[in-house]
């Protein structure tokens, strides 16, 4: 599968990827990402690759752009969503550089939403009501998982606030 990922962006995303060799990671969690890094240039991934089924690509994808549209460069852009000839369905969006979602709770402070001037409160005003408008059909975690005791979930988007400590 792996090996099936370059060449899927460069049919897909002419000229994405402008080097002659990228290189592909899959990050396996729930479901598998594949960041596609363009030849020597490994900062940021230049697109993110995943397949599944058409009703939830199609809803990640609206989202995606949705948001991508009020909030370019915070949230990725949807480059290509789509079938492929064996049937599968394929989701390609912008790689973002930063923090990985899977590192988000070590990086930022248990309660505060916009420690560096991200932009956070703005996101979670403008990404809430979108995932909201989608419904029931959208599923897991509405935060980013967090350390430590007495976790309370935030806003949709928002990292998880802690009772301060005492």
């Amino acid at each position: 599968m792996m090996l099936d990922i370059e060449p899927l962006v460069r049919e897909v995303a002419p000229g994405l990827l402008s080097r002659r060799r990228a290189s592909v990671a899959c990050i396996a969690t729930t479901r598998r990402k594949y960041l596609v890094f363009d030849g020597g240039m490994p900062a940021q991934p230049r697109c993110v690759v995943e397949y599944g089924d058409a009703e939830r690509l199609l809803r990640t994808a609206h989202v995606l752009r949705t948001l991508s549209a009020r909030l370019p460069g915070v949230v990725p852009a949807v480059v290509s969503c789509g079938p492929r000839e064996d049937g599968s369905y394929v989701l390609i969006q912008e790689g973002l550089g930063g923090v990985p979602w899977f590192r988000v709770a070590d990086t930022y402070g248990s309660y505060d939403l916009d420690p560096y001037g991200s932009g956070a409160p703005r996101l979670i005003l403008v990404a809430h009501p979108v995932a909201r408008s989608q419904g029931p059909a959208i599923k897991g975690p509405a935060v980013a998982p967090t350390r430590g005791p007495a976790a309370t979930p935030g806003p949709a988007g928002a990292p998880a606030s802690r009772p301060p400590a005492r």
